[in-house]
């Protein structure tokens, strides 16, 4: 009923974020809201901005998280999260991997592996309690906030026969110089983390070494 009766003005706002997603294959714009009318105001904000010198296909990493509310955007060179091979052993039921994750500042780092790759984790030497989760989800994710500069530890149990990969998004909070935030009209209030810069990088795992790439 409140959904239906209350009128979005500004003393009682809806709320939106804004995300800039640049990856090595390109940068996008996309965001969220949380009702109608703001939606409708963001969708033409990403339109008068996007670049249309860029190609429009953006990657399954952010489509996932937002839909098609996509553009391209401008390219601004970011530092993207790095993740080291420490150890490395194949047993009988799967391949362990231990990771060095060194994010390039900002608020957190997120992780995460398609549905069948990961069994189980471990991070700086706790194991993570999945059995704790409000909600379950086919695919692994991990979400590491505040991290040091030093970086910390990822132990990741795969299953053996899958596609050993790890999704990697440094998230930092703002949009960096030369990128314009939407300006938010009144009735529009941030909400969540705000507007944000997420910069992605995909670790594959061969059957060697690591090889990441973005």
């Amino acid at each position: 009923v409140g959904t239906l009766a209350v009128r979005t003005d500004a003393s009682r706002p809806a709320g939106s974020a804004s995300v800039y997603a640049p990856d090595s294959a390109g940068a996008w714009l996309t965001g969220g809201a949380t009702n109608a009318w703001a939606r409708a105001w963001l969708e033409r904000e990403l339109r008068s901005r996007a670049d249309s010198t860029r190609g429009t296909n953006p990657p399954t990493w952010l489509t996932r998280a937002y839909g098609r509310r996509i553009v391209p955007a401008p390219a601004v060179s970011l530092p993207a999260p790095s993740a080291t091979l420490v150890r490395d052993s194949v047993a009988r039921d799967g391949r362990m991997v231990t990771l060095l994750v060194r994010p390039p500042g900002g608020r957190s780092v997120h992780l995460s592996a398609e549905a069948g790759v990961v069994q189980w984790s471990r991070v700086d030497d706790r194991d993570v309690r999945t059995d704790r989760y409000r909600s379950r989800s086919q695919r692994w994710a991990l979400e590491y906030v505040s991290p040091s500069d030093s970086g910390f530890t990822v132990t990741l149990s795969m299953f053996p026969g899958s596609e050993h990969a790890v999704s990697l998004i440094a998230r930092h909070v703002g949009f960096p110089a030369g990128v314009q935030v939407p300006t938010r009209p009144a009735g529009i209030i941030p909400i969540g983390s705000g507007d944000a810069t997420h910069v992605h990088r995909l670790m594959r795992l061969s059957a060697q070494k690591s090889r990441p790439t973005d």
